[in-house]
């Protein structure tokens, strides 16, 4: 659970750092299209480091979650009712 409470914290982070970023255009005469790309991919880069973070903050809140609850082995289904 606790790797779980880390993995959470360090997405939260992370998103709080991506959302505070500012992606600046810089381009000369009519260069525009290559400042563009750049900035987009530079946010490309830095949304999927976030997106890894989340993720492996699912993963782990889902192997708690698995721990926890104690695996469960079916059984043979009832038998129907008998019928009047």
């Amino acid at each position: 659970i606790q790797l779980a409470k880390t993995a959470i914290a360090t997405a939260s982070t992370a998103i709080a750092t991506q959302a505070k970023k500012v992606y600046t255009i810089t381009f000369e005469g009519d260069k525009l299209k290559a400042g563009v790309k750049a900035a987009q991919e530079a946010l490309r880069a830095d949304l999927k480091k976030v997106q890894a973070t989340v993720i492996a903050a699912r993963e782990a809140v889902h192997a708690a979650a698995r721990a926890i609850v104690p695996k469960v082995t079916p059984t043979a289904p009832p038998s129907p009712l008998p019928t009047q």
